[in-house]
């Protein structure tokens, strides 16, 4: 028994020491891994404001569902009035509308 006891305990501490070397040069440092805790720490304190707001996202849509039907729900935008363009648009017309960006091609 007093042997399997001074068994264990040598290979805890064996385990200690070994996770306590140095990383060798170029490896890992302190500083990545505070700015990893950090971040982590940042998302568990965020997350439960994430999960509200989604939530408080959704009771407020409730009333838009429920005055609204089905129908109108599945058409989407189409029941939305929208300008339509009545003449097609060219590369070069669209360059005079908006300077200063560029088309790839």
């Amino acid at each position: 028994m007093k042997t399997k006891r001074l068994s264990w305990l040598l290979a805890i501490a064996l385990f200690l020491l070994a996770s306590c070397v140095a990383p060798p040069q170029g490896g890992p440092d302190a500083e990545r891994g505070f700015i990893g805790m950090f971040k982590g720490i940042g998302h568990l304190i965020l997350a439960p404001f994430q999960i509200a707001a989604g939530l408080l996202e959704g009771v407020a849509a409730l009333p838009y569902y429920a005055g609204t039907s089905l129908a109108a729900i599945n058409d989407g935008y189409s029941t939305i009035p929208m300008s339509q363009p009545t003449e097609s648009v060219s590369i070069k017309s669209g360059r005079r509308v908006t300077p200063g960006k560029y088309f790839a091609g």
